[in-house]
C-alpha cells in the first residue's frame, strides 16, 4: 500500500486535543502541513503568547477515507487567533508513517529499510533471473516472472543486511510497463528498539557510502515495521515482519546545494566483493563505539557547499586527529597525556602502512602518490613530510598569528587528507592496495596495477 500524497486530505486529527479535530493535511517537500481550528479562550491566548501553550504532542494520528497516518517530529509554523471564537494552527510534520495494520506507536520499531545512493553499485549483486512465457504465437498474452536473489547478511549491528525487491511500474503517459530492481539496507531487531537506534545504523551506512565514493550520498527511508505477523498454522507458523511505508524527506543528511553522487558516472573506490567480509563486519560492529566520531566529521565536509577551503581543511584536520586518537586508544595503550596533532595524524599514516606487513613499501609509495597528485611519473612525497606540511597549513588557518596558506594548497591538502581517510578505511576492511591505487588512477609496485572497477555497462 502506498501513501496518497497528491491533493489535500480532509480527516480527523487525534492527539492534539482531548478529542478528534477536523484537519486538512497536504504533503510538501519537508513532510506534510496539517491545518486545523480549535476553540480558544482569552486566557489560552495569553498563555500561548507567553509561550506556555505551544507544545505539540510527540506523536499524532490522522484518519481519513484513504487510511491512517502516524505523525511525529512536528512543530508549529503559524498560529492565528480569533478571540473569542477559534484559533487556526498550521503544523509542519517531518515524519509520516502509513499505519495500515498497527494500532500502536512507531516511536519504537522492529525494523527499518532505506535506499542509500550508490548502494546498488557497491553491493555488486547479480541481476535477477527473468522468465518470459508467451501463451500464443501472436504474443497477445505474456507471462513474466522474476526470481529475486536472497538477502545478503552483512553481520552488522541491528542485523544489518542488504535486502532486494522487484517492483513493477507503468509509465503514465507512454503505457510502458517495466520492473525496478531495488537494493535496500535493512535493520531488524528481535525486540522493539527506538526509531533513533535504527536510524543511527542507517546513518552509518550513509557514511560508509560517502567514504567509498568520496561524494555526498543521500539516503531515503522507505519502510519501518513495529508489528509481527505470522504465516502458517500451528507449530509451523513463522514470524514475518509487516512493513509500513514512510515519508520523511529530512531523514539522514540531505544532499542540498552540492553535487551529489551520480551512480552512472562516479565509481566506488571498491565494491563489496573486494572486501574481507569478516573485517567489514568487525568494523561496522565497532562503528558506534570507535569510528563514528572521526569518520562522520570527515564525511560531513562533503555536504558543505558554502564552506571555505580553510574551513574544510580545518574539518579534515580535526577528523584525522580524532581518527589517530581512536586508533591509538584502541591499541589499549594508556595515555598519560593527549599526543600532539602531528603525532596523531602520523598514527593514521602508520596504521595504513602497517610496518609488520610485507607490502609496507607499496603502501608508503601509494600514500606518496596521493600526497603528490595524480601524476604517474614522479616518485611522490614522503608521508612524514606531508604531515608536517598539513600541520603548518592547519595551524595557519586556525590561528590569527600564523601565515595563511595559499587557498589552492589548502584545497589540495584537504582533498589529500580525505583520500588518506578513505584508503585507510579500505585497508581496514581488507581491500587490496593495488585495486584502490588503480581506481584512484595511481600506479604502485613498479607499475603493477589491478584492473579498476568498471560497471557492467562499460
Amino acid at each position: 500500500m502506498s501513501i496518497k500524497k497528491d491533493g489535500v486530505r480532509i480527516g480527523e486529527l487525534y492527539g492534539f486535543a482531548d478529542g478528534p479535530v477536523i484537519a486538512a493535511l497536504e504533503f510538501n517537500e519537508r513532510g506534510c502541513l496539517v491545518k486545523f481550528r480549535q476553540k480558544i479562550t482569552a486566557r489560552e491566548v495569553r498563555e500561548a503568547l507567553d509561550g506556555d501553550h505551544n507544545e505539540i504532542p510527540d506523536e499524532m494520528v490522522f484518519k481519513d477515507s484513504f487510511g491512517t497516518l502516524w505523525l511525529a517530529s512536528s512543530r508549529i509554523v503559524r498560529t492565528r487567533f480569533n478571540v473569542p471564537e477559534r484559533t487556526e494552527r498550521n503544523i509542519q510534520v517531518d515524519r509520516v508513517v502509513e499505519r495500515c495494520f498497527s494500532g500502536s506507536s512507531f516511536s519504537s520499531v522492529f525494523g527499518m529499510k532505506t535506499v542509500v545512493n550508490g548502494l546498488y553499485r557497491w553491493a555488486d549483486v547479480k541481476s535477477p533471473i527473468f522468465f518470459i512465457d508467451c501463451f500464443d504465437a501472436d504474443g497477445q498474452a505474456v507471462d513474466v516472472r522474476a526470481k529475486n536473489i536472497p538477502s545478503i547478511d552483512l553481520r552488522g549491528p541491528m542485523g544489518g543486511k542488504l535486502s532486494t525487491s522487484i517492483v513493477p511500474h507503468q509509465e503514465r503517459w507512454t503505457g510502458r510497463v517495466g520492473l525496478d530492481y531495488r537494493i535496500y539496507f535493512q535493520t531488524s531487531s528481535d525486540s522493539l528498539q527506538s526509531w533513533n537506534d535504527h536510524a543511527q545504523v542507517h546513518g552509518m551506512m550513509q557514511d560508509v557510502m560517502c567514504l567509498v565514493y568520496g561524494k555526498p550520498c543521500g539516503v531515503d527511508i522507505v519502510q519501518v515495521s513495529d508489528d509481527e505477523g505470522s504465516s502458517g498454522r500451528g507449530n509451523a507458523a513463522m514470524v514475518r515482519r509487516r512493513w509500513a511505508e514512510v515519508y520523511e524527506p529530512g531523514f539522514g543528511r540531505a544532499v542540498q546545494h552540492v553535487d551529489g553522487l551520480d551512480p552512472e558516472k562516479d565509481s566506488p573506490l571498491f565494491v563489496r566483493s573486494d572486501m574481507n567480509s569478516s573485517l567489514f563486519s568487525e568494523f561496522i560492529n565497532s562503528w558506534q563505539q570507535s569510528w563514528s566520531r572521526p569518520l562522520r566529521i570527515a564525511t560531513t565536509t562533503l555536504f558543505q557547499s558554502e564552506a571555505t577551503v580553510e574551513a574544510k581543511l580545518i574539518q579534515v584536520a580535526v577528523a584525522l586527529e580524532s581518527l589517530g586518537y581512536t586508533i591509538k586508544t584502541n591499541k589499549g595503550q594508556e595515555l598519560k597525556s593527549v599526543p600532539g596533532f602531528e603525532s596523531l595524524v602520523n598514527e593514521v599514516v602508520n596504521d595504513f602502512i602497517s610496518k609488520d606487513e610485507d607490502d609496507r613499501k607499496s603502501r608508503r609509495e601509494f600514500l606518496g602518490k596521493i600526497f603528490r597528485g595524480p601524476s604517474h611519473s614522479d616518485r611522490g612525497v614522503n608521508p612524514s613530510k606531508w604531515v608536517k606540511k598539513f600541520k603548518e597549513a592547519y595551524l595557519g588557518a586556525k590561528h590569527a598569528d600564523r601565515n595563511l596558506s595559499d587557498p589552492y594548497d589548502s584545497h589540495a591538502l584537504s582533498e589529500q587528507g580525505m583520500k588518506l581517510i578513505r584508503v585507510w578505511f579500505g585497508k581496514r576492511v581488507g581491500v587490496d592496495i593495488r585495486l584502490m591505487a588503480g581506481n584512484l588512477d595511481f600506479r604502485v609496485d613498479g607499475g603493477l596495477r589491478k584492473t579498476p572497477f568498471h560497471s557492467p555497462a562499460d
